[in-house]
């Protein structure tokens, strides 16, 4: 890299840092520089420098550049497999030791909301919403937009396809608008959404399940490696923690759970 579109990439990430709190400099350098250009054709820029320059007058193309960081590519019962696993026996035990406190999940890195709102679905089916039920689902994700957009609760029908008959009948219903469907309030009632970074989780732990897939893979290892410490201060002793199929625990965090079903990339807290 010559040394002008060096300067220019810090200038970035340094805009980034300051006004958003995200650091640049943690994910792989490849993947940000293929988001960085793409923000670049797309307003048509002449060169980094001068994205730099538009970028520090634009607080609008700032959330747009943090949302192309962000990955979306997310669906309902992603991996339909784990959430049979999830259903027949990690929410059953997390049920059954409960006592009398609420059950808190974490869906970290949520995009638009579609694995929350799954994992609210499989609440339901034990739970009764709040505020009579006891059990809460919070999904956070850095992505202003992607947050408003699970907010709204509106997706596609075709976007149904991997969920249950019985959960598309009871849980979701048609729009106005066509081939658009809305989730129910009473699935709704579990979840909350909130704009927040992995590296400053919510300050609240006690979770008994952190599902956060496919997003440690853009970060550099030592940031998964501060992400994986976060998420095990989170848990409760004994909960859960949910990758992605191309993610695991390794390095320093290994010591902190123990795998349970490893070809789902479950883990336990230790």
């Amino acid at each position: 890299m010559e040394a002008d579109e060096h300067r220019a990439f810090e200038r970035i990430r340094l805009l980034v840092r300051r006004e958003r709190g995200l650091d640049l400099g943690h994910y792989r350098r490849s993947y940000v520089h293929r988001r960085v250009s793409a923000r670049i054709r797309a307003l048509r820029a002449d060169s980094p420098a001068e994205y730099a320059r538009r970028l520090a007058r634009s607080d609008e193309e700032i959330d747009r550049l943090v949302a192309a960081l962000s990955t979306k590519v997310t669906s309902f019962y992603r991996n339909p497999t784990l959430y049979a696993y999830l259903d027949s026996t990690v929410l059953p035990e997390i049920l059954s030791c409960r006592a009398a406190r609420t059950i808190r999940l974490w869906s970290a890195g949520c995009a638009t909301g579609e694995e929350t709102y799954s994992l609210a679905a499989l609440l339901a089916r034990r739970e009764p919403p709040p505020p009579e039920g006891r059990a809460r689902v919070l999904g956070t994700d850095i992505d202003r937009s992607a947050i408003a957009a699970a907010k709204r609760g509106e997706y596609p029908i075709t976007a149904l396809r991997r969920l249950p008959a019985e959960i598309q009948r009871r849980w979701f219903s048609p729009a106005r608008e066509r081939g658009v469907c809305r989730v129910a309030p009473d699935l709704a009632a579990y979840v909350t959404f909130r704009v927040e970074s992995l590296l400053k989780p919510p300050s609240a732990g006690g979770f008994d399940l952190i599902l956060c897939r496919n997003v440690l893979i853009y970060f550099d290892p030592t940031l998964q490696q501060r992400i994986l410490e976060q998420f095990a201060k989170g848990l409760r002793p004994g909960g859960y923690l949910a990758l992605g199929r191309v993610e695991r625990v390794v390095g320093p965090s290994r010591a902190a759970f123990e795998a349970v079903h490893l070809r789902e990339r479950v883990y336990r807290k230790i």
